[in-house]
This record gives C-alpha cells, sequence and structure tokens, in this order.
C-alpha cells in the first residue's frame, strides 16, 4: 500500500500513482486522509459509493449502516 503522510484534510491521489488494482476499479478519485484511503467509484451529492481502507486501528468514519465489511481491511460504503 502507498503511504502518504496526512496530519488535516486528505490528499487527492493522482491516477498515474494509483496502484494497478486500484485503477482496475475505474474509480473517478483516490484520496488518502487521515482515516485512510477511499476509493470513490461514483459520486453522489448523499455520498456515493466506493471502497474505504482505514488506517490500522481506526474504523470507517461513515454513518452506521452505510459501510459493510468486504474483507481484510476493505470496506464498501453506499449512500446514506
Amino acid at each position: 500500500m502507498l503511504v502518504y503522510p496526512v496530519e488535516k484534510g486528505f490528499l487527492d491521489l493522482p491516477r498515474d500513482r494509483w496502484p494497478r488494482v486500484i485503477a482496475s476499479l475505474k474509480p473517478e478519485f483516490v484520496t488518502v486522509g487521515q482515516d485512510g484511503v477511499d476509493v470513490m467509484i461514483k459520486p453522489d451529492f448523499d455520498g456515493g459509493w466506493g471502497y474505504f481502507v482505514p488506517k490500522e486501528g481506526k474504523t470507517p468514519p461513515f454513518p452506521p449502516g452505510s459501510c459493510t465489511y468486504v474483507d481484510e481491511g476493505v470496506y464498501w460504503y453506499r449512500p446514506y
């Protein structure tokens, strides 16, 4: 996994820095933040759909019921 130090806010990860597996999902954008990595597949005004990988020891910063654990620290999220 790519590691980027982010103290506040988030960092947009340029497309040319996306790992091949993430690029194969054809996301709209990928951001790295204090809580983890957000792979936004389809943005929407109420949150959108995508994958989130929280930093070790953290949980996804989404409302209860909007995330589903997929596997190995990866969560799928949907509008809430």
